[in-house]
């Protein structure tokens, strides 16, 4: 599963047209990136949500928590989608800058390998917003995620 998150979110910030250090790096696997999405674990839906971004001096500020961050203890940079002016919009967040805090969930039973996170973020600064639509991208990581849980069901299957 984690191998389809950063996936994504590398082809991602790749339509976007990004080209900074932090996508070499993506690429070429020396760092990790997870999504930040949902904020509630019974609403999953990317396109509500409660966090915000606020445009400031020297770029985007990013206020509010996100749940089930999958692989958010390891990972290096998260895409986070955030309520603006306009919308939702996504954007790209350095988790070892400040305003970012990383909390550890011991409740995903049978997930542990995952290395599920919630995320808070006061005040955390966006190294970039992206202007991309972010739904076909979360739904390539969901379809992997679905194609990675079939597979181990279907294992479970035959050994059992």
């Amino acid at each position: 599963m984690l191998a389809v998150q950063h996936a994504a979110a590398v082809a991602c910030l790749q339509a976007a047209g990004s080209a900074d250090k932090t996508v070499a790096a993506l690429a070429s696997g020396k760092q990790l990136a997870t999504w930040a999405v949902v904020e509630d674990a019974a609403h999953p839906d990317a396109m509500t949500t409660q966090t915000r971004a606020v445009e400031g001096d020297g770029g985007w500020l990013l206020t509010g928590r996100k749940h089930l961050v999958l692989a958010g203890g390891v990972a290096h940079v998260a895409l986070v989608t955030a309520t603006v002016d306009a919308g939702v919009a996504v954007f790209v967040v350095p988790l070892a800058g400040q305003g970012v805090r990383r909390i550890p969930l011991d409740t995903a039973l049978g997930l542990r390998a995952a290395g599920l996170v919630a995320l808070e973020f006061e005040g955390a600064k966006a190294t970039q917003r992206l202007e991309i639509v972010a739904t076909p991208w979360l739904d390539l990581a969901r379809l992997g995620a679905a194609a990675v849980a079939v597979g181990a069901a279907r294992e479970a299957l035959r050994v059992a």
